[in-house]
């Protein structure tokens, strides 16, 4: 802080006196008014000067140094009556007044001590405009909150009365003060007094009568150049010089003037000659005069522009600080020759070849990073990949993503880490990734990729609303990709469209998934004309989900039409490569099944499972791990089949099979398998209580109930859902046997977990 600052000064001096016992909130007070109005001092609009020590020989010689410049005074510390209670000694209310009293610009004394409305009277009877003082002893806490508010709601160019009147209130609101002897000890600032607090507030704003308008006086909101250049010329001898030239030409000029005016109108050829050099000083004393008045505007200028360069800028080396410290005495000459040119430039030159060995260092260091971020990402797929023979394989592959990402955070590893955890029904994480993958994104493609997958996270988790939200920015990014390269991005856009779709259908508006289904066929039957190839099993896909749509809204001739066409497309993809596309006829098949199923062509279902069966087990023999999924889930539907037609037996071994199925891959992967074995065990269990095998069909709940109860857990949104339907099976189950208070209990637990989710749809 400067000696000779023109803006205000605001003086925090602060005490801690041991003698008076320690007071644990003071350091805090100290830290908290300074941090509320250091902003107000780096944009130069005050300053501060702040005493954490405070002795009695501190205050008289601060305020010698900066005489007049002083506008609040702030003590924190022990004080009673008469006195307050310095680092080393004592300080009396008497003598403080008289050098307060000097102090001409002086607005607020504000003494954060016990009991000093005593000294408060002094000071405002020797002139002082404003004190805010205490009628009685304070708590340390009160003591800081109180000050804290104040001095924010100063900072935010609040009048000092409204300043008071905010932390007065904020205190009544927040603190409940003592009425009795509740308290044996608390820490007071002041000298020890009797236990119990009076129920008022003990701050008081004092005025004077005459300093009334004090009260809106307000911290200034900026620094104006005539400060800065009072600031700075002060003591400044090339200005001084200029000004003391400008004053003598004028007074130059103004005599020659007068001889000028003394003339006779008419005057001999001997007097004309003078006259005429009278006039010719005149005229070069007006011209100097001119030039020296430029030359101090010119001064001023480049004065204010060095201010604000100086407060713009960190004098964090030797150089600046002296250069600016010449400067603030007006010393210009000198702080230029403080930052000499030679040596800078030298220095320059070393600081700048440093810098480009550091960056060819950065630079290769990056680049190390991300082989290694490279590295660990191989590693955690390849840990994936063996899963079978590694049981900890899950929480491993998780931590060579986590080591990938900390050596390099790019978008191939996050988006890979982020579907890894989609996969693996890690929804909350998979969230959290994919929006820092967003941010990632260099491109609108990748953006848009993060965004669907986003979108099918949000889905998972029967967040519709954000769901739609990512597939519509998403679906807008492709269309505006695809203007410029149809070829490149038309198939994304339908991509999008059917993502789309599917989340319309999932929320029964059909008629907005009929129109996007109906926009991807046609994109995909138009690519496919070009390249049959490449399109045809996008354009089947298609078929398959509009078919699914039908199939929903009842309206099986058209879901048959369209299954059956995208049958043919598959068989014929099949028969040409059927590593590739077996699955998805297969899938195409059990989706047919189902249609059957609830035309009640049960006959044809039961030909379509098999068929599709068959294919699944076919292709499981090759590849268990990808493969015996779809297995157990064709089971699951033939087995279903086989339960409405009252095949029980059928129905029982199919669902058996299914559960082995879905153990067996749950003991390597149970975060993506757990589901669907809870998923089985309910199927079974409602074929128990079909059959009035209730035992079998209690133990199945009780262990779908289980593993849903843990799902939940960590899932809550996607999970709780599948909770409640399993607590309402379980309560038929009991009420069927008369179990009626076990009934109530799982009803009444559905029943609030569905009212839960209807209050958030």
């Amino acid at each position: 802080m400067s000696k000779y600052s023109s803006v205000p000064i605001i003086f925090l001096a602060f005490a801690d006196s041991e003698e008076q016992g320690h007071l644990s909130e003071l350091r805090q007070e100290s830290k908290e008014i300074y941090d509320l109005l250091l902003p107000l001092k780096k944009t130069g609009q005050i300053d501060l000067l702040r005493e954490d020590n405070t002795d009695n020989e501190t205050i008289p010689r601060r305020f010698t140094d900066f005489h007049n410049q002083i506008f609040i005074f702030h003590y924190g510390g022990h004080g009673d009556r008469k006195h307050l209670f310095f680092e080393n000694k004592k300080g009396h209310a008497q003598g403080l007044g008289e050098l307060l009293s000097l102090q001409k610009n002086l607005q607020l004394v504000f003494l954060n001590g016990c009991e000093t409305q005593e000294q408060a009277r002094q000071y405002v009877e020797a002139g002082i405009s404003a004190v805010i003082a205490t009628t009685r002893s304070i708590a340390d806490t009160d003591a800081r909150y109180f000050a804290s508010c104040f001095y924010r709601a100063l900072a935010d160019r609040l009048t000092l009365e409204d300043a008071f009147k905010t932390a007065s209130g904020a205190l009544k609101l927040r603190t409940e003060l003592n009425t009795g002897d509740e308290e044996e000890i608390v820490i007071v600032r002041g000298i020890k007094f009797p236990n119990g607090f009076q129920d008022n507030l003990p701050w008081r704003l004092y005025i004077a009568d005459s300093q009334a308008q004090v009260l809106k006086w307000s911290l200034p909101e900026t620094v104006t150049d005539e400060h800065k250049v009072t600031y700075v010329l002060a003591d400044s001898q090339m200005y001084q010089e200029i000004r003391g030239r400008i004053v003598q030409l004028e007074k130059e000029k103004q005599e020659k003037l007068k001889q000028l005016t003394a003339f006779a109108d008419s005057l001999p050829d001997s007097l004309l000659a003078v006259k005429k050099s009278i006039e010719l000083a005149w005229m070069r004393l007006a011209e100097e005069l001119e030039q020296k008045r430029e030359q101090e505007q010119q001064l001023k200028k480049q004065v204010i522009e060095l201010y604000n360069t100086f407060n713009r800028i960190a004098p964090n080396t030797e150089r600046l600080q002296k250069a600016k410290a010449y400067f603030e005495n007006g010393q210009f000459q000198e702080a230029d020759v403080i930052l000499k040119t030679e040596e800078m430039i030298l220095e320059k030159d070393l600081l700048l070849e440093a810098r480009d060995r550091k960056e060819v260092e950065l630079a290769e260091l990056k680049q190390q990073l991300r082989s290694k971020s490279d590295e660990f990402l191989v590693k955690a797929e390849l840990t994936i990949s063996l899963q079978w023979e590694n049981k900890n394989w899950f929480e491993e592959a998780r931590q060579f993503f986590r080591h990938s990402l900390q050596s390099d955070s790019h978008f191939e590893n996050g988006l890979a880490y982020a579907n890894f955890l989609l996969k693996h029904n890690q929804f909350q994480e998979a969230i959290s990734q994919y929006k820092q993958i967003i941010e990632l994104s260099l491109t609108s493609e990748e953006k848009a990729t993060t965004l669907n997958n986003l979108a099918n996270l949000h889905s998972a988790t029967i967040n519709y609303t954000k769901a739609r939200a990512c597939y519509d920015e998403a679906l807008q990014i492709y269309r505006q990709l695809a203007q410029v390269n149809p070829q490149a991005f038309l198939p994304y856009v339908a991509t999008m469209l059917n993502n789309l779709a599917t989340l319309h259908s999932d929320t029964k508006n059909y008629t907005e998934a009929h129109v996007c289904y109906v926009e991807a066929l046609q994109i995909y039957r138009q690519l496919a004309q070009v390249n049959p190839q490449a399109f045809m099993s996008y354009e089947a896909g298609t078929l398959n989900n509009l078919a699914n749509l039908h199939s929903d809204t009842t309206n099986y001739a058209e879901a048959h039409v369209y299954y059956e066409e995208a049958l043919q497309i598959r068989r014929q993809l099949a028969k040409v490569n059927p590593q590739v596309f077996l699955p998805d006829l297969a899938m195409t098949l059990n989706n047919l099944a189902n249609l059957h199923k609830a035309m009640t062509n049960y006959a044809e279902a039961r030909s379509c499972y098999d068929e599709a069966l068959q294919i699944r087990r076919q292709l499981a023999q090759v590849n268990p791990q990808a493969f015996l999924p779809d297995v157990a889930t064709t089971l699951n539907n033939l087995a279903n089949l086989e339960s409405k037609t009252t095949n029980y037996t059928e129905a029982r071994a199919c669902y058996d099979e299914a559960l082995q199925i879905f153990r067996q891959l749950a003991q390597v992967n149970p975060q993506a398998f757990l589901p669907y074995v809870a998923t089985t065990l309910n199927n079974l269990a409602n074929l128990g209580s079909t059959t009035t095998n209730y035992t079998e069909a209690r133990a199945c709940y009780d262990e779908d109930l289980q593993i849903y109860r843990q799902l939940a857990q960590v899932n809550p949104q996607a999970f709780l859902p599948d909770l409640a339907m399993t607590l309402n099976n379980l309560g038929l189950l009991h009420s069927a046997t008369t179990n009626y208070t076990e009934a109530r209990a799982c009803y009444d637990e559905a029943l609030e977990i569905y009212r839960q989710f209807a209050q958030v749809s």
